[in-house]
């Protein structure tokens, strides 16, 4: 049993690589794709996976008009709890939107917060401001929401001085 449990473990390891293999060679050679595909790759925090499920997330980058409806998607906008003239609640996370988007910004965000100098930098002013680290977190999900929606709406580069013009 143990030996037929291996070798279908094998098998669908191949079947991966093969298809992942088949992702990477439509992303390259599509006209439409591969220019997104590659600027979005030069962002710390997000390698070709990452991109290539961006991409396959957000389908179309004109469709948006502003970055905060991006925001939107990704369930990272925060809604204002009122209620007449009742005092405000708490600022929540509203729950409309893509969870999957998400939960890969969130890896790409623990990535970008760790390696990106520009990005821990920022981070580190929020946290010095007494920010609690999931909000620090939640900020540099959205900080690299607004950097992936430039990069990808001017077919341009991650530039770092664009990003964070007061610190660079």
């Amino acid at each position: 049993m143990t030996d037929r449990l291996q070798s279908q473990i094998e098998q669908f390891g191949k079947e991966f690589k093969l298809v992942e293999q088949r992702i990477w060679k439509h992303l390259q050679a599509s006209t439409t794709l591969s220019a997104p595909w590659s600027h979005l790759q030069t962002i710390c925090g997000i390698g070709q996976l990452a991109a290539a499920h961006l991409i396959a997330q957000i389908g179309e980058i004109e469709r948006f008009s502003h970055p905060a409806a991006l925001v939107s998607l990704a369930k990272l906008a925060v809604k204002q709890r009122e209620s007449g003239s009742s005092l405000r609640g708490r600022a929540q996370m509203d729950r409309h939107g893509r969870g999957s988007l998400r939960r890969l910004l969130y890896m790409c965000a623990l990535v970008a917060k760790r390696w990106d100098p520009h990005m821990r930098a920022w981070a580190q002013r929020l946290k010095a401001r007494g920010k609690p680290t999931k909000v620090v977190l939640v900020a540099v999900m959205r900080k690299l929401l607004h950097i992936i929606y430039g990069v990808w709406k001017h077919a341009s580069d991650y530039d770092a001085q664009l990003a964070f013009p007061a610190t660079t």
